[in-house]
C-alpha cells in the first residue's frame, strides 16, 4: 500500500457525499447520514438522492457530479446493481475514496464476485480507492465523524480498531462504551475488494492519536507482502502494538468464512505462525481481545516480565500465579512481603494502599490487584485507594474487580479513571502477558533473508524445467540433484534401474554403502526392509537380490521404480532431523523443521515460519524446539552444528522461492552433525 492513506481525505475528510440517503428514516443511508450529522461532524455534507431535494435538513444532490464543490469521501449505500453506476460517477468527480457499504458481491457467490470485478475495474479506471464493499463503515471519534450504520458510536480514544466483520465491529463498540474504552479510529474493510486491513498497519502506526492497533481478522493476507511491511514499520521504529483475533481456525470455521467474507481462511498453523513471524501478538476470544487492548491503551510498556499479585482472597491469587507461570511471568521476589501479597479478606482500605505503595517503589515490572466483595470489604473505598495510587505508578497496572453486581459501582469508577479492570484473575494476568511478550517482539528485528550466488542456478533452471516437464513430483535422485545444486550437502550416490546397472556404477561410491528401494507404494522403508544399512560394496549383489525377494513376498503389487544406492553416513555423533515445505493456499509457503528420521510422526517436535526467512527466523526456529538443548550442549555431549542448519534452512527457502511451482518439499532424514561438521541430507521429496 503506498502512503496515500496517510493523507487527510480518508482520515480527516473535510467533505462526504452520501449516496443513497432517502426519506425512509429506516435506510441505512439515512442512517449513516444522521449519524454524521448528530454526531457534529464539521464538514460539508452532501446528501445524494435523484429522487429528492431535502433529506434530514440539508439540500440533496441528484448526483455527486452535480454538486460543484469537491468532495473527500463518499459513502455509497445503494442496491449492489446500481453500485458500478455511481462508483462511476465519483471516479468522474476525482473523489479519491469511496466506502461501499452495500451488500450483494463476492460473499454472495460468483455472480456477486462478477460485480465486485467490475468495481475494481471502475477504481482503477479513476485511481478511487474503496474501502468494502459489504461493509459498515468508519468512525473517526476524535474529529466527530462516524459514518456508518453502527447503532453505537465510539468514544475518543487510542485504540484503533479494523474488522472484517461488521458485526463484531458493532459489538465491540458497545462493549467498549461501557467500559469507558475510546477509539482513535473504527474502519470495518468487508469484502476488501481494494484496501484491505493490511492497509492500515502502516497509517495507525503513523497516527499519533492511537497507541495500539486491534484486527479481527477472517482470511489472513499473502504472507510475504505482509511480513515486508512489518519488517519495514519495525526498521523505521514507529510500529504499534498489534493485536489480531482471528476467526476461522477450524476446516468448519474456514468454511463458515468462505460463506461470509468469499474468501478462504488460512489454517491455525499459518495463523499463528505469521504472526509470531511477525512479532503480533494473538489472542483467542473477544473478551480477551478486549482486555488486551484496553491493557496497552492505559498503561505504559511493561519492561519485565516480573509481576506482584495483591489480592484479598486466597483462592483468586493461586489461579493468578498459575496463568502467570503458564505465560512466562514470574512472581517478583522481595523480602518485604511475600508474593502473591494476601492481605486477607478483612483487608481495610488502608491495607490496599500500603501493598499497592509498596509494589509502586519496589522493581517488579507489573502490578495486579485483586478485589473480591467480602462482607467487611469497603469496596467503593478501595476502588477510590486504587485510582490514588495509579496515579504515582509508572508501571502495568491491571485490577481484576471480581463480582458483577456488588463490584458494578466499583467497576465502573474504576474505568472512569482510565485504570483497566478485568473481571477474571486469569484475563488480567493474560493481559499483562501480552503487554511482556510485545516489548520482547519489538527488541527483534528480523534481518533480510540471505541471497545466496547460486553459482549453478541457470543449471538448476534448466535441470527444473527438464525434470518437471511431464512430472508432478521429484523423489530421491532428482530432488537430491536439485537440492545439491543449491548447495545442499548430500553423501554420493547412483540411481540404478536394475541389478546390473547397479553393479557396473558403483565403483564411484565408498567401501560401505546404503540400498534402497524406490517404490511409490512403500512409504515407510525400514519397517519394510525396503532399505539396508551399512553393506559393504562386495556384498551388494547379494543384499539387492534379498531385498527384493522379501518386497516380493510382502508387497506383490509394488511398483518399483529402482534402487537407490548411498554413501554410508555414520550418524552416531548425530541427529537426524526433517526440513519440509508446504504451500498454504492465499498465503504463501511454509518451512518446517524439527526431530526427523524415523521419530518424526511420534515426537512431532517442529517449528514453523514462512518463506523467504532470514538468518534469525532460522535461528529463532531451531531454538523454539524441544530439542534445542543439543545445539547448546547436552548432559555433556558436543554441541550440533546450528550455523550449518541456519544456512541450509536459508537455502531451501530461497529454492523454493525461485522456483514457485514447488507445492511441497520434505528433506527427511538429514543429519545434524557436531559444531563445525556440518550437515548432511540422506533423502528428500519434491511436489509441484
Amino acid at each position: 500500500m503506498e502512503d496515500h492513506l496517510s493523507l487527510p481525505s480518508f482520515f480527516s475528510p473535510r467533505s462526504i457525499a452520501v449516496i443513497g440517503a432517502s426519506r425512509d428514516p429506516q435506510s441505512v443511508g439515512t442512517t449513516i447520514l444522521d449519524n454524521i450529522i448528530h454526531g457534529n461532524f464539521k464538514g460539508s455534507v452532501y446528501p445524494i438522492n435523484p429522487k429528492a431535494t431535502e433529506i434530514s435538513g440539508l439540500p440533496c444532490y441528484p448526483s455527486v457530479e452535480s454538486v460543484s464543490q469537491p468532495i473527500d469521501l463518499c459513502i455509497i449505500a445503494v442496491p449492489s446493481t446500481i453500485v458500478p453506476i455511481v462508483l462511476e460517477q465519483a471516479g468522474k468527480k476525482n473523489i479519491p475514496y469511496a466506502v461501499i457499504i452495500s451488500s450483494g458481491f463476492k460473499e454472495t457467490g460468483p455472480s456477486g464476485l462478477l460485480l465486485e470485478q467490475q468495481l475494481t475495474h471502475i477504481a482503477k479506471k479513476y485511481n478511487i480507492h474503496i474501502l468494502g464493499p459489504n461493509c459498515l463503515g468508519i468512525i473517526h471519534p476524535h474529529i466527530h465523524l462516524n459514518a456508518s450504520f453502527a447503532k453505537t458510536s465510539a468514544l475518543p480514544g487510542s485504540i484503533a480498531f479494523v474488522s472484517q466483520s461488521g458485526a463484531i465491529g458493532t459489538a465491540m463498540l458497545d462493549f467498549l462504551n461501557t467500559k469507558n474504552i475510546g477509539l482513535s479510529h473504527f474502519i470495518s474493510v468487508g469484502n476488501e475488494s481494494d484496501l484491505t486491513a493490511m492497509d492500515f498497519i502502516k497509517p495507525l502506526s503513523e497516527d499519533e492519536k492511537t497507541s495500539v492497533i486491534g484486527i479481527y481478522l477472517e482470511q489472513i493476507p499473502y504472507a510475504n507482502k505482509f511480513l515486508l511491511r512489518i519488517e519495514e514499520l519495525r526498521k523505521q521504529k514507529n510500529i504499534k502494538p498489534m493485536v489480531i483475533l482471528k476467526a476461522g481456525l477450524t476446516t468448519q470455521g474456514s468454511a463458515a468464512t468462505k460463506s461470509h467474507t468469499g474468501a478462504l481462511s488460512g489454517s491455525n498453523v499459518a495463523s499463528s505462525t505469521l504472526f509470531h513471524q511477525a512479532g503480533i501478538l494473538m489472542v483467542e476470544t473477544i473478551e480477551e481481545f478486549i482486555d488486551t487492548l484496553t491493557a496497552f491503551s492505559q498503561n505504559p510498556p511493561s519492561m519485565s516480565n516480573t509481576v506482584t499479585i495483591i489480592t484479598n482472597a486466597g483462592g483468586p491469587g493461586v489461579l493468578a500465579v498459575d496463568t502467570a507461570i503458564s505465560h512466562d511471568l514470574t512472581l517478583f521476589s522481595t523480602p518485604s512481603y511475600t508474593n502473591p501479597n494476601d492481605i486477607h479478606g478483612d483487608a481495610k482500605v488502608e491495607d490496599f494502599s500500603k501493598a499497592l505503595i509498596h509494589a509502586s517503589k519496589d522493581e517488579t515490572g507489573n502490578i495486579f490487584t485483586i478485589i473480591t466483595p467480602q462482607t467487611t470489604t469497603d469496596i467503593a473505598g478501595v476502588a477510590h485507594a486504587i485510582i490514588d495510587a495509579k496515579k504515582t505508578i509508572q508501571k502495568p497496572f491491571v485490577v481484576c474487580s471480581m463480582g458483577q453486581t456488588a463490584m458494578e459501582e466499583a467497576t465502573q469508577l474504576l474505568q472512569k479513571n482510565h485504570i483497566t479492570t478485568v473481571l477474571y484473575p486469569e484475563n488480567g494476568i493474560i493481559a499483562l502477558s501480552h503487554l511482556w511478550h510485545w516489548h520482547q517482539y519489538a527488541q527483534i528485528v528480523r534481518g533480510v533473508p540471505k541471497i545466496y550466488d547460486i553459482t549453478r542456478q541457470q543449471t538448476a533452471k534448466e535441470t527444473f524445467v527438464s525434470m518437471t516437464q511431464s512430472k508432478k513430483s521429484l523423489f530421491h535422485t532428482e530432488a537430491l540433484d536439485l537440492l545439491r545444486l543449491y548447495g545442499i550437502p548430500t553423501p554420493s550416490y547412483i540411481f540404478a534401474s536394475s541389478k546390473e546397472k547397479l553393479l557396473s556404477s558403483i565403483s564411484q561410491l565408498a567401501d560401505t554403502v546404503v540400498l534402497k528401494i524406490l517404490s511409490p507404494d512403500i512409504v515407510h522403508k525400514t519397517e519394510s526392509k525396503a532399505i539396508a544399512l551399512n553393506i559393504p560394496k562386495n556384498t551388494l549383489a547379494e543384499t539387492y537380490d534379498r531385498m527384493m525377494k522379501t518386497i516380493a513376498k510382502h508387497y506383490q503389487n509394488a511398483r518399483i521404480e529402482g534402487v537407490l544406492c548411498m554413501d554410508f553416513v555414520p550418524i552416531q555423533d548425530g541427529f537426524e532431523m526433517i526440513i519440509g515445505i508446504k504451500q498454504e493456499p492465499n498465503v504463501g509457503k511454509m518451512i518446517m523443521i524439527g526431530a526427523g528420521g524415523i521419530m518424526v510422526e511420534l515426537m512431532k517436535d517442529v517449528s514453523f515460519r514462512f518463506t523467504p526467512i532470514t538468518p534469525k527466523d532460522a535461528s529463532m526456529m531451531i531454538d523454539e524446539l524441544n530439542i534445542s538443548p543439543l545445539f547448546t550442549g547436552f548432559r555433556g555431549k558436543q554441541p550440533l552444528d546450528k550455523e550449518a542448519l541456519v544456512d541450509m534452512l536459508c537455502r531451501i527457502s530461497q529454492l523454493v522461492t525461485d522456483f514457485p511451482a514447488i507445492q511441497e518439499l520434505d528433506c527427511n532424514p538429514l543429519v545434524v552433525f557436531p559444531k563445525g561438521k556440518g550437515v548432511t541430507l540422506l533423502d528428500a521429496r519434491i511436489l509441484l
